[in-house]
């Protein structure tokens, strides 16, 4: 098992264990069971989760990863807490890059191309298309429901299961956006590199 004192994001260790215990009831994405470590790093304030036994291991290509683990009772109405927020990143997404002269510079021109590299549905980048001139949106993930959701929006998809998105964008892309993705990623900046250095060569 991996150093589970290590923050997942910057290697480091200057880590400390924390409990997210939140009911489920407020929603099945923010509960973390006893199952599993959570430590919170000190030095790039990620959060990292390690699974106590090997059996916890997420499994993102099957969706598994999303679904409740009790079907004991009846299901409340589905609940999409997440929407307000992902309204909420979209837009703090496009202040923080309209403040940026690099991607004013990129964007003067023409309408630009994203890749949002583990973009789920594609929620995030369909609001950014709202705040910014983006004629193109590639959404690459390993969950297959997700991929169905941006692909009914109308986006393009990439299976991170089947391909490495290099392998699939082949021109460059003028955006990449890497949204509450880290955490789930054992080397994150090594992968972050390649996929800067394959795809977005302008800006990232």
């Amino acid at each position: 098992m991996n150093n589970i004192k290590a923050c997942r994001v910057c290697g480091s260790d200057n880590t400390y264990q924390f409990n997210l215990s939140l009911p489920r009831l407020l929603s099945p994405y923010l509960y973390r069971s006893n199952n599993w470590h959570n430590r919170f790093c000190q030095d790039c304030m990620a959060v990292s989760h390690y699974p106590k036994e090997a059996k916890n291991l997420v499994k993102y290509a099957d969706s598994s990863y999303r679904k409740e683990q009790s079907n004991a009772r009846p299901q409340s109405p589905i609940s999409l807490p997440w929407s307000t927020i992902t309204s909420l990143r979209s837009k703090h997404i496009s202040k923080l890059l309209k403040g940026t002269e690099k991607f004013l510079d990129i964007i003067k021109d023409k309408s630009i191309s994203l890749l949002d590299y583990g973009g789920y549905n594609g929620f995030t980048s369909y609001g950014l298309k709202s705040y910014l001139d983006i004629n193109r949106i590639i959404i690459a993930d390993l969950d297959p429901n997700g991929l169905s959701i941006a692909s009914a929006l109308d986006m393009e998809t990439v299976n991170l299961s089947k391909y490495k998105a290099n392998e699939y964008t082949k021109e460059d892309i003028d955006l990449c956006v890497c949204v509450q993705v880290l955490e789930h990623l054992e080397k994150p900046s090594k992968q972050l590199l390649h996929i800067i250095s394959k795809n977005c060569s302008k800006i990232s």
